[in-house]
């Protein structure tokens, strides 16, 4: 685990490097822009990884360490913000100090919350499943494309996104036999934990929902 933290470190503080040369012969001012840029880019890159990571769970522990640890703390920096903030003080840029560290704490934030949006995009995209909690509403939306189960669902794909990691969900599917056994390949593939279980079911009474349009 700590080869991968330390791997991540070396990349992301050569990144900050980078970045924080380029802004400065960029703008060519005495204002940290670097740091400011460097902890709003790793703000809005930590919270597309984190937010990304908990509700797919695609990332390992070994690679969630090198992202998180390693290459978002060696990328942004609270140090350098630190220094540059108490010798803008000194130099008596009063002004300046307090813009910046407005700045970064307000546009860090922001930042931090639209890498969460971005996050949410990304995966609504590619179709991932979310976390276990709401996988199985994500199946009862995303299955009837393939199998033609759950066509009445009213779940929507970014409904089941919103939803607490913390709130358990179970979804029962009553069907054949062909079409439940068609279905646990694509459920196997879809789920990253929790409890798949297969009963036999004893239909007692069966009423369809009844049509919402008026007669005509």
């Amino acid at each position: 685990m700590l080869w991968y933290i330390a791997a991540g470190s070396a990349v992301g503080g050569v990144c900050r490097y980078l970045l924080g040369g380029l802004a400065h012969r960029f703008w060519e001012t005495t204002f940290p822009i670097g740091t400011l840029l460097t902890n709003v880019s790793g703000s809005l890159l930590l919270g597309v990884i984190v937010r990304y990571g908990v509700e797919t769970q695609t990332f390992t522990p070994e690679m969630r360490a090198f992202l998180t640890v390693g290459l978002c703390g060696g990328y942004t920096t609270s140090s350098s913000f630190s220094y540059e903030t108490a010798a803008l003080l000194e130099d008596g840029e009063w002004t300046r100090a307090g813009l910046y560290v407005l700045g970064s704490v307000m546009l860090s934030l922001l930042g931090m919350f639209l890498g969460f949006a971005l996050a949410r995009e990304i995966i609504a995209l590619r179709g991932d499943c979310p976390a276990p909690s709401s996988a199985a509403l994500c199946w009862s939306h995303g299955i009837p494309r393939h199998h033609g189960l759950w066509r009445d669902s009213r779940y929507s794909y970014r409904e089941v996104l919103r939803l607490s990691l913390d709130l358990p969900i179970v979804v029962e599917c009553v069907e054949t036999d062909e079409k439940i056994q068609a279905l646990l390949p694509e459920l196997d593939r879809m789920i990253g934990g929790g409890l798949i279980t297969r009963e036999r079911a004893n239909v007692i009474v069966y009423r369809p929902e009844a049509s919402e349009e008026s007669p005509g």
